[in-house]
């Protein structure tokens, strides 16, 4: 909330493409351990090929993601004040209320 007021205020920003998040590298099945971990959940992640689930094809996946958030920081001097696993908990409190 505090990168996108930021954002909306700054003119330099308009037009701009920026990454608001985090530069920790996690791949998805990472994110759905972290996500079962933090919240006790007793579901298991189970894997299936793209073909699978996407029959129809045309899906091509990234081999690894590490976002960059060098421009948020050039123009409002943003960085993230919480890890992965403090957004996961926060989350799953707020939704369990």
């Amino acid at each position: 909330i505090e990168a996108l007021g930021g954002l909306m205020a700054n003119k330099s920003a308009e037009g701009q493409v920026v990454n608001i998040g985090s530069t920790e590298e996690v791949s998805i099945f990472q994110l759905a351990e972290k996500v079962i971990a933090s919240t006790d959940s007793k579901s298991v992640v189970k894997k299936i090929s793209y073909d699978q689930a996407y029959p129809q094809g045309g899906f091509e996946d990234m081999s690894r993601r590490v976002p960059s958030i060098e421009r948020v920081k050039k123009l409002i001097n943003w960085s993230p004040t919480q890890n992965l696993e403090d957004i996961i908990r926060s989350v799953a409190k707020s939704k369990s209320k």
